[in-house]
């Protein structure tokens, strides 16, 4: 009887099987940014992550994308996911479907190194968001 190997984390998920080195992704990235007139674009590689802040329409998004050393192949899963979604979501801007806006909201960058999502993932600052617009409740918070 042949044993089987224990599936890693990535394998049943998409790319899961991928064997294109994180690098590649990044390149590839680079061009789909370019390809749809980005106005800037920059990686920052970090040990626990690599970064991506692009601009589209003067508004400045970013993206981190985790690296898992201890499995590097969800890294390349992961990397691979991103080019996918970026050019999958540039290209439906271009065909006029989405504004920039409506498709990164969650990567726009409120202030340097935060996020929109990253605010709404913080109590702490959504109470300083609540501040700011009065201190009443969001119409997300009310359920509207």
């Amino acid at each position: 009887m042949t044993r089987r190997k224990a599936p890693s984390a990535s394998e049943g998920k998409r790319f899961g099987t991928t064997t294109i080195a994180p690098e590649k992704s990044m390149f590839d990235v680079q061009g789909v940014l370019t390809k749809y007139r980005a106005e800037a674009s920059q990686w920052t590689i970090m040990p626990e992550s690599y970064t991506l802040r692009f601009r589209v329409n003067a508004r400045n998004y970013l993206m981190a994308i985790p690296v898992r050393a201890e499995d590097p192949q969800e890294t390349r899963r992961l990397f691979r996911v991103v080019f996918w979604y970026l050019d999958t979501m540039l290209a439906a801007m271009d065909a006029g479907l989405f504004t920039p806006e409506k498709v990164f909201l969650a990567f726009l960058e409120v202030a340097p190194d935060v996020t929109l999502s990253a605010v709404l993932d913080d109590p702490q600052r959504m109470s300083q968001v609540r501040a700011a617009l009065g201190g009443g409740q969001l119409a997300l918070e009310a359920g509207r």
